[in-house]
């Protein structure tokens, strides 16, 4: 039950507790069955199901950060990109977000995704870097191989995709499934969305070529799927 709306919501906003919108169109128990399917085969935690992303829910918990431009510009640009998913369209270009841990990425992006899935879009399950390496390895030599629940043209043909990028020391070689992945889904004019705790720099360390870190220069508009606009309050 939420403490500030109790559950019910508001009819003229977002719930800043519990993302509740009293302004949403009701879903059918049938809609709802189908809804909850779908979030299961995205892996998305039951934790989630039905929370929905506002800036007023992060500012709850970030009100010390008020006045810091980095940060605001941060949220208004996930609030755009949100506003895109909750009005039943998907961006039309890639996006990476970066931003410290705690900074509401998940929050955001499974609210994201349940709003792709409501408008009948196909969402690939959410996978950090290392699970796309494996999947893209794995299917190389067995296209058909599914690895957490997913194969890979199922995986690279999704309308919207999101990956995180891996905690552990692979992180600092994750610039090449990232190049990979956003080439792949490039050739097919899909929109991926990248999140991460970590900066250009860290993502990339280990490449010598320098060449992953032109991403963060501006491209030619027939690259907006396969070079991503950088969002980041780091």
């Amino acid at each position: 039950m939420c403490g500030t709306c109790a559950g019910l919501g508001f009819l003229d906003r977002v719930c800043p507790e519990c993302g509740f919108d009293g302004k949403s169109v009701p879903l059918t128990k049938q809609d709802v069955t189908s809804l909850v399917l779908e979030l299961e085969k995205c892996n998305v935690p039951r934790n989630y199901f039905g929370k929905n992303w506002s800036s007023d829910i992060f500012w709850v918990s970030h009100n010390n950060s008020r006045g810091n431009r980095l940060v605001e510009s941060y949220v208004s640009q996930l609030e755009k990109v949100h506003e895109i998913f909750s009005s039943g369209q998907l961006p039309n270009r890639s996006v990476l977000f970066l931003a410290p841990s705690g900074h509401s990425k998940l929050t955001w992006a499974y609210s994201c995704m349940q709003h792709a899935l409501k408008a009948g879009f196909k969402v690939a399950p959410m996978l950090d870097t290392l699970e796309i390496k494996r999947l893209f390895i794995l299917s190389s030599e067995m296209p058909s191989r599914v690895m957490t629940g997913i194969d890979y043209e199922t995986y690279i043909s999704a309308d919207v995709c999101f990956f995180t990028v891996i905690k552990s020391e692979q992180r600092r070689n994750s610039f090449s499934v990232i190049q990979d992945l956003l080439d792949k889904r490039n050739r097919r004019g899909l929109t991926t969305v990248g999140l991460s705790r970590y900066s250009i720099s860290e993502i990339s360390s280990w490449d010598r070529s320098g060449d992953f870190r032109k991403i963060t220069v501006p491209q030619p508009e027939e690259n907006l799927f396969k070079v991503p606009a950088i969002i980041s309050c780091l």
